[in-house]
């Protein structure tokens, strides 16, 4: 049999179903200058929300952590745990959007961190945060410094960690930190020192 009597037999065997005319896809294969109009507008549509993204190369992202901080100069971990930790607690606790927190209690130092859940508008739960500490300042010890209340973020990750040991007490190891944070602030690519513990 001939290559073209196959093609023949072939074809006469092909039927064609009229419930094909009423398909959604037939409409575009009738009408190809629209179907190629669409594709462009498509294109053209997509091209534009990429150019409209807000493109960074270092994004600020906010993570959703707050963290408060309180010094009591002297005050043992008990003591901070007692007169400052358990009431910043207590009354931060009643913040709605609240995931995680966590407390440590140190000597002279109280740091609480709370982190909110992703679907909370985080301006409004750090100055809620801030208003519950400025309601506990009254309850805490008058040595008490007035607690810091601060959002991290992405940028404030530091880029270097020093650690001090050494045979001293908290106070002496916190006057050598103090020097070195002086002394590292006064390089002018150093955005931030920080001393914690």
């Amino acid at each position: 049999m001939s290559k073209k009597t196959q093609e023949s037999l072939y074809l006469e065997k092909l039927t064609y179903d009229p419930k094909l005319d009423d398909s959604w896809f037939a409409f575009f294969i009738d009408r190809k200058r629209f179907l190629f109009l669409l594709i462009i507008i498509i294109c053209i549509a997509g091209y534009l929300g990429l150019k409209a993204l807000p493109l960074e190369s270092q994004p600020e992202v906010s993570i959703g952590i707050g963290v408060v901080s309180v010094v009591l100069p002297g005050g043992s971990p008990e003591v901070m745990e007692d007169l400052v930790t358990k009431k910043l607690e207590k009354e931060i606790s009643k913040i709605k959007g609240i995931d995680t927190m966590n407390s440590t209690s140190m000597n002279s130092v109280s740091v609480i961190s709370v982190q909110f859940k992703s679907d909370t508008d985080i301006a409004t739960a750090m100055r809620d945060l801030k208003d519950k500490t400025d309601l506990v300042k009254p309850k805490l010890p008058a040595d008490a410094k007035d607690p810091v209340v601060k959002e991290i973020s992405f940028d404030d990750t530091p880029i270097w960690t020093f650690s001090l040991a050494g045979k001293y007490d908290g106070f002496k190891l916190r006057k050598f930190a103090t020097i070195i944070q002086e002394e590292l602030e006064k390089n002018v690519l150093v955005s931030e020192v920080s001393i914690s513990g």
